[in-house]
């Protein structure tokens, strides 16, 4: 499957998605393993890109509608299939977000190198210009798969009195857990 087709196939999934709980779990600074909670069984017709993207995406906009902002976090869809929400912890009340980052690419690392794990993605409330256009507010979901396959899906949005979310795009990503890229 080429780039473009895999991008088209998560964006034909994206659309459906039942309402399910949410898992949440942290990191410490010290870039222990992931301490993370699984989440019930997942609707299988989705790929696992449409699933992970469906959770973290599902999560961001709760954290934007609460509180108009959000830290990066992340995910995981961990050996047996189940996917597991991430967060990491850097000492601080009010971390630098590239921190978190870099705790969450250690352990995703580790966990990769050690095959704990099948795909992660890094979460984060990015400012953006895409060409042509003005800047704009994204959530910014990177997906990288222990297949060789990644890709950074951008969801543009608005808050002012509620939160709209626009119809994502996609661009190919960084193999930041299953590769040697440094985010």
């Amino acid at each position: 499957m080429t780039p473009k087709q895999e991008s088209e196939d998560l964006m034909n999934d994206l659309p459906i998605r039942p309402p399910q709980p949410k898992g949440c779990g942290f990191i410490k600074a010290e870039g222990q393993s992931c301490v993370n909670s699984a989440l019930p069984p997942k609707v299988k017709t989705m790929s696992f890109r449409a699933e992970l993207t469906h959770e973290m995406l599902d999560f961001a906009k709760k954290m934007l509608s609460k509180y108009g902002e959000f830290h990066p976090f992340g995910g995981v869809i961990k050996k047996d299939g189940d996917i597991a929400h991430v967060g990491a912890y850097a000492g601080k009340e009010f971390p630098l977000g590239q921190n978190l980052v870099d705790i969450m690419l250690d352990s995703f690392k580790e966990d990769a190198r050690k095959e704990k794990i099948k795909a992660a993605a890094i979460v984060a409330n990015v400012t953006i210009t895409p060409p042509g256009k003005s800047k704009i507010d994204a959530i910014r979901i990177c997906l990288d798969h222990k297949d060789n396959y990644s890709m950074q899906v951008f969801f543009p949005y608005i808050l002012t009195k509620d939160l709209v979310v626009d119809n994502p795009f996609a661009t190919k990503g960084l193999r930041f857990a299953f590769g040697n890229y440094k985010y």
